[in-house]
């Protein structure tokens, strides 16, 4: 199975330092596989009081929570000092739901989050503090009517990865590259 197709429609067979830089990302690979990544704002189109911010702190991002928005996409502007970007909608009538945000976790903090609110990861972003892989992350209850299967592999191999996309008949849904310490990763 290719997961990742980096060729263009020019290039015949990839150079040897192409493809090493191919099993290097894809052995570097942390997979995020869901059978379907919908949320309710996905298909809802009526209106609603809604914001975003751009290079705002986490100050800024807690006053936007704190007024009743919930944060539906964000991104990572900087890591020093940490800046990002959001948008939100009124947590209100059709769009209301529980959820929760973090961010500077690590990863075995964040899948105690994940068991702690018996969530699954609505949106995930990486970034990189002292050579270390942090994640800033929106979580969503995975339970009742809002329950959907899902599974997050960190670190695994391509062929480890292979074998669960074939075992939960999944698809990757989203891919977060990052770099640590010289090394660039995944996050998919």
């Amino acid at each position: 199975m290719v997961l990742i197709d980096l060729q263009s429609p020019a290039e015949a067979t990839p150079s040897y330092p192409k493809m090493k830089i191919i099993s290097f990302i894809l052995l570097s690979i942390l997979s995020f596989i869901v059978q379907a990544k919908s949320t309710p704002d996905d298909s809802n189109h009526d209106p609603t009081s809604w914001y975003w911010c751009s290079y705002c702190s986490v100050a800024s991002i807690g006053q936007f929570v704190k007024a009743g928005y919930r944060i539906t996409d964000l991104e990572i502007v900087k890591s020093s000092p940490f800046r990002l970007s959001a948008i939100f909608v009124r947590n209100t009538g059709k769009y209301a739901q529980t959820w929760w945000w973090y961010y500077n976790l690590d990863a075995a903090t964040l899948k105690s989050k994940l068991s702690l609110h018996k969530a699954r990861i609505a949106h995930l972003e990486t970034y990189v503090i002292n050579s270390k892989l942090r994640f800033t992350v929106v979580l969503t209850p995975n339970k009742g009517q809002n329950s959907k299967a899902w599974w997050w592999y960190y670190g695994a191999t391509p062929e480890v990865i292979s074998n669960k996309l074939q075992q939960h008949k999944a698809r990757i849904v989203d891919i977060e590259p990052y770099k640590v310490a010289g090394a660039h990763g995944m996050l998919s």
